[in-house]
């Protein structure tokens, strides 16, 4: 300090001392943010030179040699003493909220938005808000719930309203901050605020925990923190609670909220970021599979992205509607990986860039982000699931089972992990008893299993030449679904191997008339046109059966994929209906040598692939090691 020239202009000392204030809100936290700030400080405009302006001039560059070097020194010492860089374990349980029973969604949201706040500050490992919720209203010990999330704190707290009956009074909100493993408090304090301040609020929370917790925001974070989403608050409540539907699969209610939230604020963009994913949704989860549904989500992310294109949640949504709507890879990988930028924790993220990984058959580092995400959000069922699944693929069939094992634990009640296991036990050895015996130990456990369990059941039969019982089985079951192909797919095929031709062509028959209204009424899909030519094959009928499959391979290219190819296995069986073998072999052949959940043991038990048994092509396939 001391040796900076008189004549240094004094925005230069001004920006040395901040480097050296002992007020951590007012010095500069980081490097980066040095040099940003010396950046500017240089790029300002400078009147024509003088001889006393240039003598200035070279006073500043010393200047600024000098207050570079006290930079880099000041952080180069400082460095030692700032907190390791190791992550820091942090939950946020679901804020208790005192008040009415239907105002209880706004503290899950705004448990979700601290939390979200909280994920995109560097060193903390944030369990994702899914994970938190199944804490909601459970007297668990601090101790419990850091040894079950292996966390190191738990940030905890209640909300309530100055007039309870009245949505939009003021909020008072108690947060603690607890040390799990031994549950002492570091830290308790209110906040009250009015609702028009809820993003203040918010800040404050989390720039708080940081502060507790030695974590010195960077000027990107403290930007984050402050940024304001809107000032309708009427909007910004339509829209957390058009998130909060969409989090419970209520995805008409969802778009109801979100659009009266667009409507009073038109420049929502979190708002239409939700709502692109909505529509997005009901297109993938077939309640809508038209492309005028595609045509709304394309149109609501590029509002969103217009509006705001640097708002994480706008990356998110571009993500998806490139993923699930276009199926253009690379550009959802470059969208979730944005969002990776600025909220490593976000487990969303990490797990839809494995799935895409996934289908660029670049498994083992999908692998690695799955198991990234399941360590976000532990109690993700659709996360703990992804592993096993994905291990099946690698031929790592015991860890298959292990991570099968642990959802069990971890999920007793719920149908997934005992069906994966009784799948991993038929692709690694073709065993039928070991797969029953997983599939049964869910069965005992589960009040009222899912209908997958009567077809997987069904089809344990059909491997064992049991059709009458897996005929009887899957006639008894009320929905139409299965694991590979639909209800009435398997009863006709059941039919045939048992040789009731008639019956079989009645359930052909029957696909036939779905599949045709269904794209009458303007739904489109490979998968659609694949199956509808199976019903053509069923009945007979080569050539339409063979131009469903060019229209199938059109819309979906079996190329397009590196990973789960559900039309070649539609492929392969329509071929094999009409009569062509070579190509048949094919399409196995291609699925046993790409990634894929298939393998040798399964083809060898399985007797839809019977016909191909003496073909030397599909001998040599299955007496491979492969």
């Amino acid at each position: 300090w001391q040796a900076l020239p008189q004549e240094t202009p004094a925005n230069i000392r001004v920006l040395l001392r901040r480097c050296l204030e002992k007020d951590p809100n007012h010095r500069l936290q980081h490097i980066g943010d040095a040099a940003l700030e010396i950046s500017e400080t240089l790029s300002k405009p400078a009147n024509a030179p003088t001889a006393k302006s240039r003598r200035m001039a070279v006073a500043v560059s010393v200047a600024m040699f000098v207050v570079l070097s006290v930079v880099v020194a000041w952080f180069a010492l400082t460095k030692q003493s700032q907190p390791s860089s190791e992550e820091i374990r942090l939950v946020v349980l679901p804020f208790r909220y005192h008040g009415p029973a239907e105002q209880e969604w706004f503290a899950d949201s705004m448990t979700s938005e601290i939390t979200t706040r909280l994920a995109g500050i560097h060193g903390l490992h944030v369990k994702s808000y899914q994970t938190a919720i199944q804490y909601k209203n459970k007297e668990i010990g601090a101790q419990q719930i850091g040894e079950e999330l292996n966390v190191d704190y738990i940030l905890e707290g209640s909300i309530q309203r100055k007039r309870p009956s009245d949505p939009n009074s003021p909020v008072r909100i108690q947060i603690q901050l607890i040390k799990a493993d031994d549950d002492t408090h570091v830290w308790a304090q209110p906040y009250g605020e009015d609702f028009d301040d809820i993003f203040v609020l918010q800040s404050k929370i989390a720039e708080r925990v940081a502060q507790a917790l030695d974590k010195t925001l960077l000027k990107s974070e403290r930007q984050a923190l402050a940024f304001r989403p809107t000032e309708n608050k009427k909007a910004y409540e339509y829209y957390l609670s058009g998130k909060e539907y969409y989090d419970r699969r209520d995805y008409k209610r969802a778009l109801e909220m979100l659009e009266k939230a667009v409507d009073l604020d038109p420049k929502l963009a979190l708002a239409y970021a939700q709502l692109s994913r909505v529509h997005l949704y009901m297109f993938w989860v077939d309640i809508d599979k038209t492309k005028a549904r595609i045509e709304k989500a394309k149109d609501a992310v590029e509002k969103a992205k217009k509006l705001n294109p640097n708002l994480p949640e706008v990356h998110l949504a571009l993500g998806h509607y490139y993923y699930h709507g276009l199926r253009e890879y690379e550009r959802a990988l470059k969208e979730f990986n944005n969002v990776l930028k600025t909220q490593p924790n976000n487990d969303e993220a990490l797990a839809f860039t494995c799935y895409v990984q996934r289908k660029q058959g670049k498994i083992k580092e999908a692998l690695a982000n799955i198991i990234r995400a399941s360590d976000i959000n532990p109690l993700s069922t659709q996360w703990a699931m992804d592993i096993p699944e994905i291990l099946i693929v690698l031929e790592r069939y015991s860890e298959a089972a292990d991570y099968c094992n642990r959802a069990i634990s971890l999920f007793p009640d719920h149908d997934h992990p005992y069906r994966v296991k009784a799948w991993v036990y038929l692709y690694w050895e073709g065993n039928t008893d070991k797969a029953r015996a997983a599939l049964e130990e869910g069965w005992n456990i589960i009040e009222s299993p899912e209908t997958e369990y009567a077809d997987l059941l069904s089809i344990m039969n059909m491997f064992e030449g049991n059709y009458q019982k897996a005929l009887d089985l899957i006639a008894s079951t009320p929905i139409r679904r299965g694991p590979f192909f639909n209800k009435v797919f398997r009863q006709a095929q059941l039919c045939e191997f048992m040789g009731k031709k008639e019956l079989a062509r009645k359930y052909y028959d029957e696909a036939r008339r779905n599949y045709e209204a269904r794209l009458q009424e303007g739904e489109e899909g490979a998968g659609l046109h694949g199956k509808l030519g199976l019903a053509y094959a069923g009945l007979g009928l080569k050539d339409e059966a063979l131009r469903q499959v060019k229209i199938a391979e059109q819309l979906h290219p079996v190329t397009m994929d590196a990973f789960y190819h559900p039309l070649v296995k539609i492929l392969a069986q329509l071929y094999l209906m009409v009569g062509d073998h070579e190509k048949a072999i094919d399409q196995i052949e291609y699925l046993l040598t790409n990634p894929d959940h298939w393998s040798v043991p399964l083809v060898k038990i399985d007797p839809t692939w019977k016909p191909l048994h003496d073909h030397p092509r599909f001998q040599k396939l299955i007496q491979s090691d492969k």
